[in-house]
């Protein structure tokens, strides 16, 4: 087995577009960059729908769901570029104060590509930390968590590893 590690990094923009107590609408732009020894370089830009819905419980602790859709298109030199459409679902909980336990399932599916890319399933399982000031404005997140990416039709191609990432509030 050929190892390939895979550098990402990714900047995206939350629009909130609908909010009352506990819906909310969204729209995100995404522009994301990737590289590996493999497959080379990547670009990808999206425009992504989410509709949420949160609440608290009783005892003070956040819960929360989110259903999306986003369409976007993949540049690669070496490769035909691809539109991509995916559905996503988040599911999450408030463990203790401003510690969550989320999980992400999302399927992909690209009409024009390489068939590896045709079908995929990417799950992730994170605990994300928020980082609040002291008048209440939250400023960053951090997370961990582990992830796995894999087609339905080619069992043999899985991605699978650890991730980590930062989200700055602006």
């Amino acid at each position: 087995m050929q190892r390939n590690i895979t550098r990402e990094v990714g900047f995206y923009y939350k629009y909130l577009l609908y909010k009352n107590e506990n819906w909310r609408i969204l729209v995100i732009p995404e522009c994301l960059y990737s590289r590996n020894k493999i497959y080379g370089k990547k670009l990808h830009s999206s425009l992504g729908s989410y509709v949420g819905y949160s609440t608290t419980s009783k005892t003070g602790k956040r819960h929360f769901s989110e259903i999306g859709f986003v369409i976007g298109k993949t540049f690669n030199c070496g490769y035909k570029d691809m539109i991509v459409k995916k559905i996503s679902c988040l599911q999450g909980g408030e463990l203790i104060r401003n510690l969550i336990l989320s999980n992400y399932v999302e399927y992909s599916f690209s009409t024009n590509g390489r068939r590896g890319y045709r079908n995929l399933i990417y799950e992730q399982i994170s605990l994300a930390k928020e980082f609040i000031s002291k008048s209440g404005r939250h400023l960053f997140t951090t997370q961990i968590g582990y992830y796995c990416k894999q087609n339905l039709h080619n069992k043999t191609f899985q991605v699978s590893g650890p991730l980590i990432s930062l989200c700055i509030t602006l």
